[in-house]
């Protein structure tokens, strides 16, 4: 008898590569891994990212599973105020600029139903910390 793969079903995995490359991921399925949820995933995610006391970005008002989580991983909280078009970049760059990681919900946040803007979600994606020009 073997154990499943902890990373998840390979076809499934395979999927989830070809859904981000389509949307422009550049990934290999090997490097997906398929968590039972929003909560295992962020753990997973805080746990190999953060490091205690990082600087971490966290919508305002929050989710409260995602305040826990980050509380429990030692984060220094950054609250980002979040409006009818989703998180505030500008403000949260005005505050921690080079803050570890950033946790947002960028299509339905909890609890104001905003979804973020384009110019949002490309800040957020590219980090804390703008990326350098060539």
């Amino acid at each position: 008898m073997t154990y499943p793969d902890t990373a998840g079903l390979q076809p499934l995995r395979q999927e989830v590569a070809y859904l981000a490359s389509s949307r422009g991921i550049v990934c290999q399925w090997q490097q997906i891994v398929i968590t039972s949820g929003f909560q295992d995933g962020l753990d997973l995610a805080l746990r190999v990212l953060l490091r205690r006391h990082d600087r971490a970005w966290i919508e305002d008002p929050y989710f409260p599973p995602v305040r826990a989580a980050l509380d429990m991983a030692g984060a220094r909280l950054i609250p980002v105020r979040v409006d009818a078009d989703g998180m505030r970049v500008a403000d949260g760059m005005r505050q921690a600029r080079k803050a570890r990681i950033v946790v947002v919900t960028p299509s339905h946040q909890s609890p104001l139903g905003s979804a973020l803007r384009c110019r949002g979600r490309w800040h957020c994606s590219a980090g804390p910390t703008p990326p350098t020009p060539m």
